[in-house]
């Protein structure tokens, strides 16, 4: 199940939490500063409530266009994780919020994501399905790669295996019907990565827990 809400409490700790922060080559708080040049952790606590005042009406729309059309998708989608990963989560409760920063980070912890609400509609459905085939991802591995279990999912070689993966599995077919577009590389700093990881996969047939293996040597 996947649920898509609204938080403004949480959308303003994220937008502090990544003020002055990069990684993988991406600079979050350059996307922070395009388009809410005046936000600050002085005044956080005034400028997203009164921004989501202002823009009250796109934002619950962006909300609702994307619960539609993820709820038009989600059989498929779930079809397409369970013939992968061999696991059928169907049951799993997985929630997004939108938000008014364009960093659409996860926290696998509470398997959540954010969104960009601005973004367009094929785009938010994007963000949805790579943040959500994270989560499996890493439940794959608790459960199956024991070396894995408590590894950091934010950062390190787990998190970069789940980023190359993405792009690998949103790819082939099943994901690309769901998509529409091709799903590309959001960290340049992963590419090499990204194409020892495309040998491997074809050599092991898409055996995840093969490929997992193979590429943490």
């Amino acid at each position: 199940m996947i649920k898509i809400l609204i938080d403004q409490k949480m959308d303003k700790e994220v937008g502090l939490d990544f003020l002055g922060f990069s990684a993988g080559g991406m600079d979050f708080d350059g996307l922070i500063k395009r388009d809410h040049p005046n936000f600050t952790a002085e005044n956080a606590d005034t400028y997203v409530p009164s921004f989501y005042e202002e823009h009250k009406d796109e934002i619950e729309k962006s909300q609702g266009e994307l619960s539609e059309l993820l709820a038009s998708k989600e059989e498929e989608f779930f079809s397409a994780l369970q013939n992968v990963f061999h696991l059928d989560l169907r049951n799993e409760v997985y929630k997004g919020y939108v938000s008014i920063f364009d960093l659409n980070p996860r926290f696998p912890e509470t398997l959540s994501f954010q969104v960009y609400y601005r973004r367009p509609l094929p785009l938010r459905l994007e963000v949805a399905i790579h943040e959500i085939t994270h989560f499996v991802y890493f439940k794959f591995c608790d459960e199956k790669i024991p070396e894995t279990k408590g590894k950091d999912k934010n950062s390190g070689l787990l998190w970069e295996l789940s980023e190359v993966l993405n792009v690998i599995l949103l790819n082939t077919p099943p994901f690309r019907a769901i998509l529409g577009e091709e799903e590309k590389l959001f960290y340049p700093g992963l590419q090499t990565l990204l194409d020892k990881g495309k040998t491997i996969f074809e050599e092991e047939k898409g055996d995840i827990e093969k490929w997992v293996t193979r590429m943490s040597e």
